[in-house]
């Protein structure tokens, strides 16, 4: 942008309010920052991506991780923070964000919990929250589904077992929650879930405390298998500070306006 003069320095003179924000995948500076690169090999570099997927490999999150999150919603962050200096200084600010330490950031979590070996110090797929603990994790279903269990706490579990259908030996195999016991656990929840239907499990467990529930396939579902008021798969923006009802967001709602906004043209579509 500055060979074009359109950098912030250029800008800023001009409107010293001005909010300049720069949004990268890489830094902008050291070795990689004229390098390509995708959301994978942000992670990679971030940190990141070193604590996903198997015990085989690394597996990326989609790019929900380095660009959505690591990038734009550090750089979002940087902008609203720059906005309310604004308000008490009257200047603007140069907001550097970069995919590679936003990951890195977001997942300060992780990297703490592998000090803690209860909780994630031993290899990727072995820990608590990795898919290693085999109450904490998703089982194939009869139907080729998948159901989420998360039941952590003993209350949850216990609620888990009451209402999962095993023998009493096996229920008291699953009572053992030590690590040494995981691989039992696993191996008969697994052939548990595979012994019913997606629709069986949900029947079973939604509404309860035992912390199961089906694995949507949609990633913008329509009709969730639970009881949950209005569920749009977005963000609530019903109600404004001030009290004012505002609509829910839907594809397509306010095109017209928007693109007449932008482009001036009221034929403006999509």
């Amino acid at each position: 942008m500055e060979s074009l003069h359109l950098g912030p320095e250029d800008l800023r003179a001009r409107h010293p309010r001005l909010i300049y924000a720069r949004l990268t995948g890489f830094p902008r500076s050291g070795k990689w920052s004229r390098a390509a690169g995708h959301d994978i090999n942000y992670l990679a570099l971030s940190g990141s991506l070193h604590a996903l997927g198997t015990k085989e490999r690394p597996i990326p999150p989609a790019n929900l991780l380095g660009d959505f999150a690591g990038g734009g919603m550090t750089c979002v962050l940087g902008i609203l923070l720059a906005l309310h200096t604004r308000q008490t200084t009257g200047q603007g600010s140069v907001v550097e964000a970069n995919m590679v330490d936003g990951a890195s950031y977001l997942s300060t979590f992780v990297r703490h919990a592998q000090k803690v070996p209860e909780m994630w110090g031993r290899p990727r797929g072995e820990n608590l929250l990795d898919g290693g603990c085999p109450f904490y994790r998703c089982y194939k279903t009869k139907d080729a589904k998948f159901m989420a269990i998360g039941a952590l706490e003993p209350q949850f579990y216990e609620t888990f077992l009451d209402k999962f259908g095993v023998s009493a030996a096996e229920i008291e195999t699953c009572r053992d929650r030590g690590r040494e016991n995981w691989p039992a656990i696993q191996a008969i929840l697994e052939r548990r879930f595979l012994a019913q239907t997606s629709s069986e499990w949900c029947n079973t467990y939604d509404g309860t405390d035992a912390c199961v529930t089906l694995v949507l396939p949609d990633i913008l579902p329509t009709k969730v298998p639970v009881n949950v008021n209005n569920y749009q798969g977005l963000p609530d923006c019903r109600t404004h500070k001030n009290g004012r009802e505002l609509a829910g967001m839907r594809a397509g709602r306010g095109e017209k306006e928007v693109l007449d906004a932008w482009l001036g043209n009221s034929k403006a579509r999509l």
